[in-house]
């Protein structure tokens, strides 16, 4: 018997309408059968394999034992009606999920198609060259090795771990190429998708987003930049969660509509801080913006990983290569909060999750915790958090 699917419409041509008892699936159709049916017409009343399609290639989409497989009515739609999941004499079959695919060596040419639909691609290749990679909204995201993007003059670099966020762009090249076979996620999202969730977010009671914000996700412009996904918890949560099922085969199972609006919410939240962020950044030009939000993520994340072996601010400047000065008003531009206030959360964070800790003193968090000595650390984290440390312990 075979696994069920709800499946999105693929093709944009009018389509054979279904009965309810008959809301199965529709294929999409590969350009070699696209030659085929323009070439010949079915005789009337032809339905099944027969010898006209002994050659016929489908993607068939099923719900269920019995399954409709629909073609476009420009293209001389044939129907095959599937019996306990058995494809008539002659037709050859390949079944797949709506939204997710496992793409090889052998399947890769798939990835250059056009694409119409929300769709998760999980590849796992040893070398690729793409020409047009940007050619949907979408995520791209590296489980195993690296992959190479060149967007414009700029040549980004993705480790495992990293994502990046892609609008549609025409000629972005992708590439990689090595003994080790890299296995990453690409996810495209439909357009109409990215629309739908913005409704959905926007008309919640609870939040709002303004004139211009509305406008702004209408027509998305994600950053073309690397991201570790750990900057990103919801993202991060969701690729963790993906990859997970596909190490345990179920990723067919999950990966459904409901899937993509969730994701796509995380996208817009995660978006919304990226847009806060820079229109806080006091500047002119849009792409001057860009290129210091892109050098203030990189100090974020070297303060979200060296909290507690930062000595000097001024480190955390050099390492996004900005003067004291600019870096400084920069951040509190764009986060609101000073980059040693930032820090000084982070720190205290960790100092009250280290207090659930059995046996562990106070005294000794607070040197962990970089201070430099317990008054200086219980006076910070009763501001931070109204009560003293020996209270919160206590309490706990």
């Amino acid at each position: 018997m075979l696994q069920i699917y709800r499946v999105v419409i693929l093709q944009t041509l009018p389509l054979l309408k279904l009965s309810d008892q008959q809301q199965t699936a529709c294929c999409q159709q590969y350009a070699s059968d696209v030659n085929f049916f323009k070439q010949r017409k079915p005789g009337k009343g032809t339905r099944g394999g027969g010898n006209k399609y002994r050659n016929l290639q489908v993607v068939l989409f099923t719900d269920g034992g019995k399954a409709i497989a629909c073609r476009c009515q420009y293209l001389y739609c044939i129907i095959v009606t599937l019996l306990s999941g058995y494809p008539p004499k002659g037709i050859n079959f390949t079944y797949m999920s709506a939204h997710f695919r496992t793409i090889t060596e052998e399947s890769k040419p798939e990835l250059a198609k056009p694409v119409h639909t929300d769709m998760v691609n999980y590849c796992e290749l040893k070398n690729w060259y793409g020409v047009d990679s940007f050619r949907s909204f979408s995520i791209k995201y590296v489980i195993e090795n690296f992959i190479y993007y060149k967007v414009g003059k700029k040549e980004l670099l993705l480790k495992s771990g990293d994502f990046i966020l892609a609008c549609k762009k025409p000629y972005v090249k992708s590439y990689f190429e090595g003994e080790k076979t890299t296995k990453d996620l690409c996810i495209n999202i439909n357009e109409e998708t990215v629309k739908e969730a913005f409704t959905i977010i926007s008309a919640k009671e609870n939040y709002q987003f303004d004139d211009y914000l509305a406008k702004y996700f209408e027509n998305p412009v994600f950053f073309e930049s690397v991201c570790p996904a750990r900057s990103a918890p919801g993202i991060n949560q969701k690729l963790q969660n993906l990859v997970e099922n596909i190490n345990a085969g179920k990723a067919d199972h999950i990966v459904n509509k409901e899937w993509f609006f969730d994701l796509v919410e995380k996208m817009i939240y995660y978006e919304y801080g990226n847009y806060l962020a820079l229109n806080g950044i006091h500047s002119v030009k849009t792409e001057t913006k860009k290129e210091i939000l892109q050098r203030l993520k990189i100090a974020k994340d070297y303060m979200d990983d060296c909290f507690l072996q930062i000595e000097d601010i001024n480190e955390v400047a050099r390492a996004c290569n900005l003067s004291a000065f600019h870096f400084f008003r920069s951040f509190k531009q764009a986060y609101l909060i000073s980059p040693y206030q930032y820090l000084l959360q982070k720190r205290l964070e960790f100092g009250r999750s280290m207090l659930t800790v059995k046996n562990t003193s106070i005294n000794k968090i607070a040197l962990q915790c970089n201070f430099a000595d317990l008054p200086t650390f219980s006076k910070a984290f009763k501001r931070q958090f109204g009560v003293a440390p020996s209270q919160y312990l206590q309490a706990g």
